[in-house]
């Protein structure tokens, strides 16, 4: 009758405990692979968003250097909600430039030309609020408090608030 040898290999107890550590490594990489994907989500968002704002800003910006006052007349700058519009009479020009906020964008109009969208289609602004500021003395309007919120289209837990004041230096 022949012994049996002493082979090498591997008893179902090993097999089972190096299974266990072969799925703890894999999944340790697995989620850290689903970690970074969502980290580079939210940086795509925070870029686009700030993109929004320098966009928005810069029209506002490029505005205000040639404005020489908010056109308050009935039916032209609106104040009291969040949707607001905003007339400002330019420099130099007949007709005056209008910001509104109209659906999930906002939008500029050059005189009785076309409005034109400032911001892009990857937000959706949902406010859009202005305060005067007023000079005390002369109790007139020198300048408009903006509030602006805008929302990831893509992702709606993603927020930006943004606000800013403008002078007339006209």
């Amino acid at each position: 009758m022949k012994v049996l040898e002493n082979k090498k290999g591997m008893t179902l107890i090993e097999l089972i405990i190096y299974l266990m550590i072969f799925s703890i490594v894999i999944l340790s990489v697995a989620q850290f692979g689903i970690s970074s994907v969502e980290w580079n989500k939210r940086s795509v968002n925070r870029a686009v968003m700030e993109e929004e704002i320098v966009s928005i800003n810069r029209s506002l910006s490029e505005a205000f250097t040639n404005a020489l006052s908010v056109d308050e007349g009935v039916g032209k700058t609106v104040y009291t909600n969040n949707t607001g519009k905003l007339v400002l009479n330019m420099n130099g020009a007949t007709t005056p430039y209008t910001f509104t906020k109209t659906g999930t964008n906002i939008t500029l109009a050059r005189g009785a030309g076309v409005a034109t969208n400032i911001t892009g289609n990857k937000v959706n602004v949902t406010k859009f609020y202005l305060e005067k500021i007023i000079d005390t003395v002369s109790n007139t309007t020198i300048g408009i408090r903006i509030s602006v919120t805008i929302v990831s289209a893509g992702n709606t837990s993603f927020t930006r608030d943004f606000v800013t004041s403008y002078l007339f230096t006209n």
